[in-house]
């Protein structure tokens, strides 16, 4: 189980983000961040036996 970059090719700071233009909720650095919490979470969750 490997270290997982955020989406769209991991960190985004608010100045590049405000630069873009926020045009969906996943645009949000908290999306953004919350989503990749929710998968590590997933991914080691797996990982225990039932």
């Amino acid at each position: 189980m490997g270290v997982r970059q955020g989406r769209q090719g991991g960190k985004v700071d608010k100045a590049e983000e405000e630069k873009r233009g926020i045009k969906t909720h996943e645009d949000l650095i908290i999306y953004q961040k919350a989503f990749d919490a929710a998968m590590t979470i997933f991914e080691l969750s797996r990982a225990i036996p039932y």
